[in-house]
């Protein structure tokens, strides 16, 4: 026995080192064990890069890759940057997302699927949208238990939407004055699906996603959900996701400056962020026609003062070839 043992030693030793080295990468790659070996592969040894041509990255996704399946989606929509879209294509894209996030184990693969699958974005035509709502939160849930916050926005905005279901539906019991205990269910559970909402796309917020600052800044807006109506902190929403490069927010914050709208009327701030919208938007005719409209409404001094503080804010911002490789990254 004695012998066997001092034999078998140092295969003992190969093994521990291998399992060893097999756990560390699971965690470094964030992929169960038995996965390790394939994702080694696709992202180290098969070189698939997100600018390569497109029928590379198709010809590996259909050979089962999942980064290529990965990329390959993204570039057929408008999330992804003007120079590396291959063209917007909602229906191709959720089949190769749906190909990533069943070839492998990446929550942002899981979670992007999910967001598809809420706004019905390329979902097959069969699919009821409660089933649709279903496997989005099948989804975002599996991309949360992994800590990605997409999937808590994607959540957020389930509850967000089944909130206002409920919310309808209290409205009609009290106009029909009846069913009182059916209105007190409806209440406990209107309750629960708020906070679940918002619990979700603040952390969602917190952690910088654009679409959940914009969903809470909707809120406090409109008094969504029986909230109190909170328009300085909706602005400060919606600032935030514009500091995230994010080009609607910045012309919501235009907007609303320009025509005094839920804050007070300031040209000089509209101006600011007319300037600012018009660096982040692809198509700029409008952006700038809007910036040349408010530009002679102001005095020169008041023009310079708007153009510093354009400049301080996108100063804070990402550049933007980080946000456009952040963008295409699986594991953000």
């Amino acid at each position: 026995m004695l012998r066997l043992y001092v034999k078998s030693r140092p295969y003992l030793v190969s093994g521990a080192i291998l399992f060893l080295t097999a756990f560390n990468s699971s965690n470094a790659l964030r992929v169960p064990m038995e996965q390790v070996p394939r994702e080694i592969y696709d992202r180290y040894l098969s070189r698939v890069e997100a600018d390569a041509p497109a029928e590379e990255l198709r010809r590996a996704a259909d050979e089962g890759n999942a980064l290529a399946a990965y990329y390959f989606a993204l570039r057929h929509t408008s999330y992804c940057p003007r120079d590396l879209r291959i063209k917007v294509d909602r229906a191709l894209a959720f089949t190769y997302m749906r190909k990533a996030a069943n070839l492998s184990t990446r929550p942002r693969a899981k979670a992007v699927l999910a967001l598809y699958y809420l706004n019905e974005w390329g979902t097959p035509l069969v699919l009821t949208p409660q089933a649709t709502l279903e496997e989005s939160e099948r989804l975002a849930n599996e991309a949360k238990a992994e800590g990605q916050f997409l999937g808590y926005r994607v959540l957020g905005e389930i509850h967000l939407q089944r909130a206002a279901k409920l919310l309808a539906e209290l409205d009609a019991i009290s106009a029909a004055a009846s069913d009182a205990a059916g209105r007190v269910r409806k209440l406990s559970e209107f309750a629960n699906q708020t906070k679940k909402a918002l619990d979700n796309l603040t952390i969602a917020a917190d952690n910088g996603n654009a679409g959940a600052l914009k969903a809470l800044a909707r809120i406090h807006d409109l008094g969504d959900l029986g909230r109190p109506r909170n328009h300085r902190l909706a602005t400060e929403y919606f600032k935030q996701a514009a500091l995230r490069r994010d080009e609607r927010a910045a012309r919501t914050l235009a907007e609303r400056y320009e025509q005094g709208e839920r804050v007070e009327r300031d040209l000089r701030l509209a101006y600011a962020w007319t300037l600012v919208e018009a660096q982040l938007a692809e198509e700029k005719a409008d952006p700038r026609r809007r910036r040349d409209d408010l530009e002679k409404r102001l005095t020169v001094a008041e023009k310079l003062a708007a153009q510093d503080q354009a400049a301080q804010w996108l100063a804070l911002m990402p550049s933007e070839e980080d946000s456009a490789r952040a963008r295409l990254d699986p594991d953000r």
